[in-house]
């Protein structure tokens, strides 16, 4: 934001004010209650305070409107600063490939990410991720994706884009690809023994585990637990 703040007079300047309308009124009220008793030097004394006070508030006047120009330099100088920074930026802090990333999403590989704090169900998590626009994380490049969750502390336990309801063992992302189908989760992305439906229990909905390597698993639809949306834009 560059907006310049507007002036606003100081409190010696108000004073000052004050003072010479002060002095002004009462010499407007010698003009015409003057006592006859009055010497010339009280009334030159009266105008010699009052030029003073005068002069006193057309130096505070310069000083305010210079301070003005001095602070309308500061935010010329800041942004100058900002733009040049953002210019520098690494194409990947950018919103690199092509990304564009609202808030509250950041770019990570060139894919915008949100790491949600609220924890709910895995299929009222990926409404929520919908009502932002985007849906539940389908990562291009998984391990940056926990990388960015590592960094931020996130839980455990994450949900993300994958299941295999509807189709029992096959599990897929759930981004479609141009021929309508969902791209299947490879092997060496499952944690050791994963997936296991829960020994029978029925697990559904995709995890993914802060410290676990590799780190995708199975779990219950029904856990209330964190979640990464991705924007789709």
């Amino acid at each position: 934001m560059n907006s310049t703040p507007q002036k606003s007079p100081s409190i010696t300047f108000f004073l000052l004010t004050l003072a010479i309308a002060a002095a002004a009124q009462q010499r407007h009220q010698s003009a015409f209650h003057s006592q006859p008793g009055a010497s010339f030097g009280e009334v030159s004394e009266g105008d010699s305070a009052f030029r003073s006070l005068k002069n006193d508030l057309s130096r505070i006047t310069s000083i305010d409107e210079n301070l003005g120009n001095l602070n309308e330099r500061l935010n010329e100088l800041i942004k100058a600063q900002v733009d040049r920074a953002k210019s520098q930026q690494p194409a990947s802090q950018r919103g690199g490939g092509g990304a564009d990333c609202p808030t509250p999403f950041v770019s990570v590989m060139g894919e915008c990410f949100s790491l949600s704090k609220t924890r709910l169900p895995w299929h009222h998590a990926r409404h929520y991720c919908l009502g932002m626009g985007g849906d539940l994380a389908t990562p291009s490049f998984l391990y940056a994706l926990k990388t960015y969750i590592l960094e931020r502390e996130g839980d455990a336990d994450v949900w993300v884009g994958g299941t295999d309801e509807g189709s029992e063992g096959h599990w897929a992302w759930i981004n479609s690809n141009e021929d309508g189908t969902n791209t299947t989760i490879p092997p060496h992305h499952w944690a050791p023994d994963q997936p296991d439906n829960g020994e029978g229990d029925g697990e559904h909905c995709l995890i993914m585990q802060k410290h676990i390597h590799p780190p995708l698993a199975d779990s219950s639809c029904e856990r209330y637990l964190s979640f990464v949306c991705q924007y789709r834009g």
